[in-house]
């Protein structure tokens, strides 16, 4: 084997080596980025959730009570039921 082709080959290898390192360093990084945003969405979409079951809570206690104060039990049922039914509709 010449002295060209000898550093031709050294070349090419210390090229794919570089190029090999430099590819793992970015997926790392990436994977790195990749799972702070989900956590951060995770935590985004708990937030709406709880904010959304405690409006829903809060707005049928109210309708509850307030039927209860007018002894409307057949309304209670009726909400309780449509609760229910949205629940389901949502799984």
């Amino acid at each position: 084997m010449s002295l060209n082709q000898k550093l031709s080959t050294v070349i090419v290898v210390v090229t794919l080596l570089f190029m090999t390192i430099s590819t793992y360093i970015n997926i790392e990084s990436q994977k790195t980025v990749l799972k702070e945003e989900t956590q951060l969405r995770i935590s985004l979409i708990k937030k709406n959730l709880y904010l959304n079951a405690s409006s829903t809570i809060n707005s049928l206690k109210s309708d509850i009570e307030n039927d209860i104060a007018s002894f409307n039990f057949s309304n209670i049922q009726c909400l309780l039921k449509q609760t229910l039914e949205n629940s389901v509709d949502i799984d």
